[in-house]
């Protein structure tokens, strides 16, 4: 049996109180690509509000790679909303 295949977005993540910040973001990636920067602190995928890295998480397994998405995030007081389509998370 193979293992499912599940969105990915290409960033590193921190729990923090303010939300779920990214820390770093992967080159050549979706995140990257659709303009996603360190620092921002996800609050919403699509309409679904995110508040931990497991929330996140269980939303980004529950999407196939090639899904488009909207993640929302607040970068300097501004909440900024950006598409993507997911890809498949590497297996390195």
């Amino acid at each position: 049996m193979t293992a499912a295949k599940i969105g990915y977005i290409g960033v590193n993540l921190s729990q923090t109180p303010d939300g779920i910040a990214i820390v770093a973001v992967q080159p050549d990636t979706p995140a990257s690509d659709a303009g996603l920067q360190e620092g921002d602190i996800i609050t919403k995928v699509n309409d679904q509000d995110v508040s931990t890295t497991e929330q996140l998480a269980s939303v980004l397994q529950s999407l196939a790679p090639g899904t488009k998405v909207t993640i929302t995030v607040s970068r300097d007081g501004d909440q900024k909303s950006f598409e993507l389509t997911l890809a498949e998370r590497p297996t390195t």
